[in-house]
This record gives C-alpha cells, structure tokens and sequence, in this order.
C-alpha cells in the first residue's frame, strides 16, 4: 500500500482501476453480509423460545424478552429493514435471556409510587439499558468475531462524528452509549484511551466488569457501578410472581 504524504498530490486512479476497485468493494460487502447471514443462523438455531418481529414508532431498533409468553421480541421502525449486524447481536440479547437470565434482554423494573416516569426513563431506564449490552456483545464478539468488531469501530467513528457537533452533558444515554462503545473497543479491539471526564468513570465500571461469564450478579454489580456515579438510586433484583422471574427492584 502506497502512504501518502499530505503534503502531496495524492496517486490518480485510473478508470481500470476505480472499476476494479468498486469490483471488489461490492465482493467484500457480499462477503461480510453472507459471514453475518451465517452468524445470526448459527444463533437462531441454539435458541429454544421463538422470535416475534414487530414493526414500532421508535426511532432505533430495540430488543426484548416476553417472561409471561416465553418469547423473543425484536422490534424495527415503521419502514426499516433489520440490519444484519442488528440482528446478531439481538440473537445474542435472546441466547443470554435463555441460558442465563431474562434481564439480558428485557428490561423490567418496578419502583416506588412516587417516583415519576421521567426520572425513571432519564436516570434509570439508560443505565438498565446498556448494561445487558456489555455482556450481549461479549457473546457477539465470540460467536461472530471480525463482523462484530467492525460493526463495534464503525459505531465508534459515527459517534465521534456525533460528538464532534456538541451534545447536551446531560444526555446520559449518550454519555453512556459513548462509554460503553469505548470499553467495548478496548475490551475486544485491542483499542487504547478512554474518554474524558465523567465517560471515563463510565467506561471504567464497564471494564470492571468481566462479560464473558455472564451472570445475575454481575449484571447487578454493573448497574450498581453505574447507578452510584449517576444518581441516587440503586436496583436489586427481585422475584416477581406476575413475570414468573426476577424484575429490577429500584430504591
């Protein structure tokens, strides 16, 4: 590969070889779609319970657990086709809910009365949220290893991207989401540095926390982490008789 000097006219291409290259972009794309097609088959054919795919007015894709149906649900925005990479990793959400605990992919929790939904979905909801996905992506990484780390630095460049035009300090869904694609990177990427200022808290509860032996516990060990440097609240799971299987129980 030739380097470049920035202060240099960079190599004109010629049209042999601009076609020749798109020949082999397209091939390349063919070939990691049909690896991710391989993938997700290979995780739906250890899954038990089925798999229901709706349709919602959410703006991203989101994956669930249904205890009392005893089934996967998966849903993608009005008019959206699941990306692959989406879909593997919700597969791996579904295998940990199955083998592990239904926390992995569902969020339930019930709190006191007089705690407002907003609270709830500002300060708890984002921290319940990203947690099973510290441990989803372990299993992604294992079972789909190069489409997994490429889909990981992809969603890192187009975060960097995101940040480069400023949010809001306190977004912490976004903060979060930034703290756990940088853990992810250094875990399972070989990447170095951690974010600044309170992300770098974040990231460091993310890696404290080993996800390849995923378990009850730990899960909760993270949300405490994560929950101590966020807020005031703590969670601790709970059985509930109406789900059949432990809910968070926010205090």
């Amino acid at each position: 590969m030739e380097v470049v000097d920035p202060g240099k006219n960079p190599p004109v291409l010629s049209a042999r070889h601009c076609r020749s290259f798109r020949r082999e972009s397209r091939i390349e794309r063919e070939e990691v779609c049909a690896l991710v097609r391989s993938c997700c088959e290979s995780l739906r054919s250890r899954l038990k319970l089925p798999i229901e795919t709706l349709a919602s007015g959410e703006k991203w894709p989101e994956v669930s657990f249904d205890p009392v149906r005893r089934c996967h649900l998966f849903s993608f925005p009005f008019g959206s086709d699941p990306a692959p990479e989406i879909e593997s990793l919700f597969l791996c959400h579904a295998l940990l809910a199955e083998r592990v605990h239904p926390l992995f992919s569902c969020v339930l929790a019930e709190g006191p009365d007089a705690l407002p939904e907003k609270v709830f979905e500002r300060q708890i909801w984002p921290v319940l949220s990203c947690t099973r996905t510290w441990f989803a992506q372990a299993l992604w990484v294992k079972h789909c290893p190069s489409q997994a780390r490429t889909a990981i630095q992809s969603r890192f460049s187009c975060l960097l991207e995101k940040a480069a035009g400023g949010f809001a300090e306190e977004d912490l869904a976004w903060m979060l989401e930034i703290a756990l694609v940088s853990a992810t990177r250094i875990r399972f990427c070989g990447a170095k540095g951690l974010p600044e200022g309170k992300m770098k808290e974040f990231a460091m509860a993310f890696l404290s926390v080993g996800p390849e032996k995923p378990h009850l516990s730990s899960l909760t060990r993270l949300n405490a982490l994560l929950l101590r440097a966020t807020s005031s609240f703590s969670v601790k799971p709970e059985y509930h008789p109406g789900f059949c299987t432990e809910i968070w129980r926010i205090a």
